[in-house]
Order: C-alpha cells, then sequence, then structure tokens
C-alpha cells in the first residue's frame, strides 16, 4: 500500500472515531447533572464536528490531488521516453541517411551512361544497375520494391 492510501484509510478511519466520539459526548451532555453547561457543551460538540468534517475534506482532496499529479508525473515520464526514443531514432536515421549519400557519391563516381542506382527496399542495400534490368524489374511489376537514388543519363 502506498502511502496516500494509508493517509486516506487513517483519515476515514479518524473522523469515524471522532463521530463515535461526539456522539457519545452528546449522551453525557443530556444528562440532568450538567445542565448548566449543557448549551455550551452542545454548540462545542456541533463546532468540533462541523472542523473534523471539513478537515477530513481538506485530507480527502489533498489525496485525490495527490494521486492525480501522480498519474499526470507518470504520464510524463512515459511521454518522455517515447520522445527520447523517437530522437534516438531520427539521430539514427540520420547517420544512416548520410552513411548512404556517401556511399551513393562513391558509387557514381563508377557509373556508366546506361546505369541507376537503386535502393532495395527490403534490404536497404544499394546497388548499381543497367538501364534493362531496370526496364525487366518495371515489367515484371517490381518497381516498388526499390527506390531509385540516381539515374544517369
Amino acid at each position: 500500500m502506498n502511502k496516500i492510501q494509508v493517509l486516506r484509510i487513517a483519515n476515514h478511519m479518524i473522523l469515524a472515531l471522532s463521530i463515535i466520539g461526539y456522539f457519545s459526548l452528546w449522551q453525557d451532555s443530556q444528562s440532568q447533572e450538567l445542565t448548566l453547561f449543557n448549551e455550551y457543551i452542545k454548540s462545542t460538540i456541533i463546532a468540533s464536528l462541523v472542523f473534523s468534517i471539513f478537515f477530513w475534506f481538506f485530507i480527502l482532496t489533498f489525496c485525490d490531488n495527490a494521486e492525480d499529479s501522480k498519474e499526470i508525473l507518470t504520464l510524463l515520464k512515459v511521454k518522455n521516453i517515447e520522445k527520447t526514443a523517437k530522437q534516438k531514432e531520427n539521430k539514427n536515421k540520420i547517420v544512416v541517411n548520410e552513411n548512404e549519400a556517401i556511399l551513393i557519391k562513391m558509387i557514381k563516381q563508377s557509373i556508366k551512361s546506361n546505369e541507376l542506382i537503386v535502393k532495395v527496399k527490403g534490404s536497404g542495400n544499394i546497388e548499381k544497375i543497367t538501364q534493362e534490368d531496370w526496364d525487366e524489374i518495371v515489367k515484371i511489376g517490381n518497381e516498388d520494391k526499390f527506390e531509385i537514388k540516381y539515374i544517369n543519363e
């Protein structure tokens, strides 16, 4: 059990015991021996009971707000973890794109007039193929499995 739940249970128990105590005092004030102080005792009991209920409500509200704050903090931590993971993923993509650009530049130096550079989407490999091979890929309908990176015209 966490501290907020313990505080909530203790708060309810204290209110219950206070009400029992006030009821007991109320019954004692009804006796004939205390007729002189009867009204003073009754008014004090009522004021104490009202104060106890307000104090109980204050602690109850405090517990609710603390639980809400804890949930919000938990959600913010999860969002922060997701954001950090996305930032790392974006950094990895940037590094991959930079490596890819360097590789394409290297391949461009050795490319001939009827060749093109493609990226295989399934494996991520960058390859140099001829225009005839590309036409064959288009003919069989597999052009969606490749991404053209450079065409030497």
